[in-house]
C-alpha cells in the first residue's frame, strides 16, 4: 500500500476515492492499513457489508489507540434504520424481539443490537409478507411460489427499517 501511494502521483486537489466490500472485519482492517499510508484528499466507502455503526471503532488500530486514520475518511452506506432508532415503527418490534431472544439464551442484550440485526429482520419481514400472500391465495410455499411472489411488491413498506422495496423479475 505504502509502495502504491509512493509510485502514484496525486495532487491535494486530487478526491481519491477507494470503495470497500467484503465483510466488516476484513474492510476495517484493509481501511486502517490504506488510510494509514494514503494522502489526506484519499477516502474511503463501504458498502453495507462493510460497514455498520461499530466499524470507526474497528478502524482503529489496537496497537496505536491515539492514531485515528479512519477518522473523517470513511464512509459508509447503510441502507437500514439504526438498531434501536425508535423514529422508525418497525424498529419497536426489533427491538422487542432481539432483546426476547438476548434473554432468552442468557446473552447480553448489546449481542446482536446493530444495523446487521435490522438487515435480517427486514429480510425475514419481507420474506414472511411473501409467505402470508401464499397462505391467503392458497397457493403451495415453494421457493419459485415465494420468488414469484416477492416479484409482485411494489414499494412495500418495512415500517421504515428500509426504503420501501420493489422486486421485478429481472431482480
Amino acid at each position: 500500500v505504502k509502495d502504491f501511494f509512493a509510485k502514484n502521483t496525486f495532487t491535494e486537489q486530487d478526491k481519491i476515492w477507494i470503495w470497500l466490500g467484503n465483510t466488516l472485519k476484513t474492510a476495517m482492517f484493509t481501511a486502517r492499513s490504506v488510510l494509514k499510508y494514503a494522502p489526506n484528499n484519499a477516502n474511503m466507502i463501504a458498502n453495507n457489508w462493510a460497514f455498520d455503526e461499530t466499524a470507526p471503532g474497528q478502524c482503529k488500530d489496537p496497537n496505536q489507540p491515539n492514531e485515528q486514520p479512519c477518522a473523517n475518511r470513511l464512509f459508509g452506506v447503510m441502507p437500514f434504520a439504526l438498531y434501536g432508532d425508535l423514529n422508525y415503527p418497525e424498529m419497536k418490534n426489533v427491538v422487542i424481539l432481539q432483546k426476547k431472544w438476548r434473554e432468552n439464551n442468557k446473552e447480553s442484550t448489546d449481542k446482536f443490537a446493530d444495523t446487521k440485526y435490522v438487515q435480517g429482520y427486514a429480510a425475514f419481514l419481507l420474506w414472511k409478507k411473501a409467505v402470508e400472500q401464499l397462505i391467503k391465495e392458497d397457493k403451495q410455499i415453494t421457493g419459485p411460489n415465494i420468488k414469484a411472489a416477492l416479484e409482485t411488491f411494489s414499494k412495500i413498506s418495512t415500517g421504515g427499517l428500509t426504503s420501501p422495496i420493489t422486486f421485478t423479475a429481472n431482480d
